[in-house]
């Protein structure tokens, strides 16, 4: 039984045992969730960073920059910036989001007997 699960006590009749392990299971999956969320958010925000960083010539024939970097260099080193403290701050997030579903959702282990010593 996880922290969650004792929260509610699910010691109740059937019935009520069957709607407590229903709402643990939609609040393990909206934790869950959360996490994918984050996940996908860091995922995203590197894919920001490696377009903004793709500035390599067009061809090698002109040699022509790519990239805002050529059009606005400010704003690309500020957009840059901006994107890498999402990341940071993305990756605190997801580490709450998997801190409270390791919390809240992992099953307890039974404390464990003293080892019997052989007679």
């Amino acid at each position: 039984m996880n922290k969650f699960e004792k929260s509610i006590n699910l010691n109740g009749p059937g019935v009520l045992i069957e709607r407590g392990k229903i709402v643990v299971s939609n609040a393990k999956r909206a934790q869950e969730d959360k996490v994918r969320f984050w996940e996908n958010k860091i995922d995203e925000l590197k894919m920001k960073v490696l377009t903004l960083c793709d500035i390599a010539p067009d061809n090698t024939q002109s040699l022509k920059l790519t990239g805002k970097v050529v059009d606005s260099p400010t704003q690309w080193a500020d957009e840059l910036h901006q994107t890498k403290k999402e990341i940071k701050l993305a990756e605190i997030e997801l580490q709450i989001a998997k801190d409270n579903l390791a919390e809240w959702f992992t099953d307890e282990q039974p404390a464990e007997t003293a080892t019997q010593q052989p007679q």
